[in-house]
């Protein structure tokens, strides 16, 4: 900092080192005119015997400290000028760094609001999830069960707070003017404790309203406030009315709010009946704590590893080998999206690079034209390191501009994504420039302006300045070692190296996507679709239930574009209902026997999806209130608990079931696997009972119709509007939209992977271009004397594109390798298809052999159309 004090008063001593400097040459002429020199002599040879006077003007500047201020601004006023006076030059490096910088701007802004940001919860890192295991679940970690937790939640001295939540329920929320198909979870009254967030508006659940008859509270969502009480703050205290059920709304959460997941809209209480507080057997509830300030991990798992001992020494039968483990519930919620982010952030990684390899080509071809220029500085006293300063300058305000551009490009990026995640990524709504997003860009933009400037800097400090200032840089060859074109042939075939890397990736993720939308569902999935409807008020029994959905049927059934329709649990593709143990056995213990889902259907459900009876029948009208309890197994779940052996006639036992009558159920039907939960999901055991004898809150009518389904549904909302007590359809789904619904994530990863590897595409073409443009005008002499000495056109085309080919098929085979060894990572994302796929590697490889051709070709038929008196004349 000494520079600082004399900073005020340059001029003075710029004139003082002036005078000090005329003074010594004055003294020297002296001298020499003394010794007898002629006055002209003696100056010439005085100022010949001191040196350059501009370098030793900078010395001296260098000594006083304040250099590089001001060395700085100048250049930086040069490199603005250089690239003032360069437009191309400028436009295309730009907008290639801008295209780099925003991708990987809008892609860490994702991965920051979904991996990286802390949870919307106070103290979010003293949060944590209890997952556990035990002998009899050959170490596969799932949820406690719900007597664990309450004797957790007795004995740890470890949590502040500790709550548990049920599982997701799909409700008809109505009422005055009220008509919607919402999403419930039922939780514990601390969960909200544990979680730190008060309610906008009223209040939490309370504990004593998780009590069975008294839990009629409800808490409900920002958004269905917004949406269905119109943001009306005397919805407090308000009753409406769930499955027919009047509920008290009691508390609005605040905006964002969204726990466990972002579509729920309602929390109402988890209602702990004496039979599952003491059912040690059924593991599932989800378990979240607060960790008291000052306990660390390690003191909770040691805590937790001596309950879970002692739990398992007070019920042996169900909990031998019980461990139980802390998760922290940021690596909870973000690790289902994480591994997908990584990718992506690795592949605009590559993005970056293939920009700054292009750009370094381009930087590389223009300082090879402007080597006199650097060469006369170096000759007129600017030091090395000077030239070093100043290749650098101008790279960093390239990178900054095209910073500054990608980070505007990221602001439409980011609404990009968030429209192309459409809800299948948690808080990605959150994605937005913030302060880290910044820096990060500022970031990238330094650290591209070193990848793409260095190479350029060193090659101008390192000039030979004989060689430059003789100006033969066109009879230069090109390509050997230590030359200009050997780092740009290095970069070009490092372009396309990376760029095998990202197309092999997108398009081992079309083909998983191909594979994923073309997978056997088991059903037929045309002209479906799914629909849901109210509850009739006044119709809670069963008698009214099944009587409304049986006049619904004739009315549906009877529209001339319905095929068939029928009742059943739940749309296929929309997520489970809801599982059960199942033994063949009573006195067996039922926690050992198969997990299976369960469906309540109508007798023309399977007529419907068309899934085909294997054995036995279907459900017959008879099989009604009254009569023997029937049930249907998917082949799955028949082999699960007999094997091959024929299930027909078998009986199963419900031991969570009260009702005697449906305690034991006989199989009289087996029929065909069919995935119901997730297009990825490979088809479970699946057990059906006939709605006539178990009927459904909120049963969904499946119509297969010969047109469109969805027009078919507006038809069949006014039907069943005519309908005396019924209420307007909530929802109506075509299998279809729940296909691509289900295929949301693998097509947004897919889909940007794709626009990656084509940006790349694209910029490795332009990169193998220009450096075939450049091979041609640097060697147009020699292409001129070839083609007097009798080469023919072809043999020149052959010569340019055989050197681009070189290039291209090095880098495909150095990409292929590294694909070899990387795209293991991402077998975790794929589906139907392995990292290796021949198949992908073959397409890509020729795609790019074809676009490395088709790039070369235009310098080589411009190379082929040299008129050699014209080249000969210019040299």
């Amino acid at each position: 900092m000494k520079w600082v004090p004399i900073f005020g008063r340059r001029k003075q001593l710029e004139w003082e080192l002036d005078e000090e400097l005329r003074a010594h040459l004055a003294i020297a002429v002296r001298e020499r005119i003394e010794k007898g020199e002629a006055p002209a002599e003696a100056e010439a040879n005085a100022r010949r015997e001191f040196g350059n006077m501009a370098l030793v003007k900078d010395v001296t500047r260098d000594q006083w400290g304040w250099r590089w201020p001001e060395t700085l601004v100048q250049d930086v006023r040069y490199g603005l000028r250089q690239l003032r006076r360069n437009p191309g030059f400028t436009i295309v490096a730009v907008v290639t760094l801008a295209l780099g910088i925003g991708c990987a701007t809008a892609i860490f802004a994702a991965f920051n609001a979904t991996v990286l940001h802390p949870l919307p919860f106070p103290h979010e890192q003293n949060l944590v999830r209890i997952k556990a295991t035990a002998v009899r679940m050959a170490l596969s970690w799932m949820d406690m069960s719900l007597p664990d937790a309450l004797a957790l939640r007795r004995q740890s001295t470890i949590f502040d707070s500790l709550g548990y939540y049920g599982g997701r329920q799909p409700m008809n929320l109505t009422g005055a003017s009220l008509y919607a198909h919402i999403t419930s979870f039922s939780v514990s009254p601390e969960i909200f404790r544990v979680l730190g967030v008060r309610p906008a508006m009223g209040r939490w659940l309370r504990r004593e309203e998780s009590r069975p008859g008294d839990n009629a509270e409800m808490v409900i969502s920002h958004s269905l406030w917004v949406q269905n009480f119109g943001s009306n703050p005397d919805v407090i205290g308000k009753t409406v009315r769930l499955n027919n059920k009047p509920y008290r709304v009691v508390g609005v959460m605040p905006l964002r709010f969204a726990f466990p997941d972002p579509f729920v809209q309602a929390w109402l209480p988890e209602v702990v009946t004496a039979e599952a507080a003491n059912d040690h057997s059924l593991y599932g509830t989800p378990v979240i704590g607060r960790l008291k300030r000052g306990i660390s991990p390690d003191q909770a798992q040691a805590e937790l590893d001596t309950l879970a001992r002692w739990l398992a020494s007070e019920n042996p039968t169900t909990d031998e080998g019980l461990k139980l483990k802390l998760v922290r519930m940021e690596d909870e919620v973000a690790s289902p999206v994480s591994r997908m982010f990584w990718v992506l952030l690795g592949a605009v990684g590559l993005v970056l690079l293939i920009a700054c390899a292009n750009v370094g080509n381009l930087f590389l071809a223009r300082n090879a034209a402007r080597e006199r220029e650097l060469a006369v500085r170096i000759s007129l006293g600017a030091g090395r390191t000077r030239m070093v300063s100043l290749v650098m300058a101008e790279a960093l305000l390239l990178a900054l501009t095209g910073g500054s551009l990608g980070l505007a490009v990221s602001v439409w990026e980011i609404d990009g994504l968030r429209a192309l995640a459409s809800g299948s990524v948690h808080r990605m709504a959150d994605a937005h420039v913030d302060l880290c997003v910044l820096g990060f860009a500022l970031a990238a933009s330094a650290m591209t302006a070193i990848l793409f400037g260095l190479a350029p800097a060193l090659r101008s400090a390192r000039l030979d300045l004989n060689a430059s200032l003789r100006g033969d840089l066109n009879s230069r060859p090109v390509g050997r070692a230590g030359r200009p074109a050997s780092v740009q042939n290095i970069l070009v075939a490092g372009q396309f190296a990376l760029v095998v890397l990202l197309l092999i990736g997108a398009g081992l993720m079309q083909r998983s996507l191909s594979s994923l939308m073309n997978v056997p569902l088991g059903f037929d999935p045309s002209h479906l679709a799914g629909m849901c409807f109210a509850i009739p008020e006044g119709k809670s029994s069963d008698v009214d239930l099944l009587a409304f959905q049986h006049e619904v049927l004739e009315q549906v059934r009877a529209i001339p574009g319905v095929k068939s329709a029928e009742f059943g649990s739940n749309i296929p593709l929309m997520g489970p209902v809801g599982t059960m143990f199942l033994t063949e056995q009573p006195d067996r213990g039922w926690m050992r026997s198969p997990l299976m889902e369960e469906n309540s259907v109508g007798p023309g459900y399977f007529k419907v999806l068309g899934l085909s009876i294997i054995r036995g029948r279907t459900f017959l009208p008879s099989d009604s209130e009254g009569h023997p309890c029937v049930a249907i197994l998917n082949r799955l779940g028949a082999r699960s608990v007999w094997g091959d052996q024929n299930p027909l006639g078998r009986m199963i036992y419900r031991p969570n079931i009260i009702d005697r009558n449906l305690k034991n159920c006989q199989i009289v039907g087996e029929v065909s696997d069919a995935r119901f939960i997730k297009l990825d999901e490979p088809p479970g055991p699946e057990i059906y009972f006939s709605r006539l004898q178990l009927p459904e809150l909120t049963p969904v009518l499946l119509v297969r119709s010969k047109n469109n389904p969805l027009v078919e549904a507006n038809v069949i909302l006014n039907r069943v509007d005519n309908i005396p007590g019924a209420q307007r359809v909530m929802f109506a789904y075509s299998i279809d939209q729940l296909i691509e619904r289900s295929a949301l994530q693998p097509r947004f990863r897919t889909v940007l992977l794709s626009i990656f590897a084509g940006l790349t595409l694209v910029i490795a073409a332009i990169g193998i271009y220009g450096v075939m443009a450049y091979f041609v005008s640097q060697r147009t002499k020699e292409i001129g004397i070839r083609t007097a000495l009798g080469a023919e056109k072809s043999d020149v085309l052959g010569m340019v594109v055989g050197q681009g080919l070189k290039l291209a098929l090095i880098g495909v085979a150095v990409g292929i390798a590294g694909a070899l060894a990387l795209t293991r990572f991402l077998s975790s994302l794929l589906y139907g298809v392995t990292p290796t796929d021949p198949l992908t590697f073959i397409a890509v490889s020729l795609v790019l052999i074809a676009v490395a051709l088709a790039a070369c070709y235009i310098p080589a038929r411009h190379a082929a159309k040299v008129d050699p008196m014209v080249a000969l004349r210019y040299e």
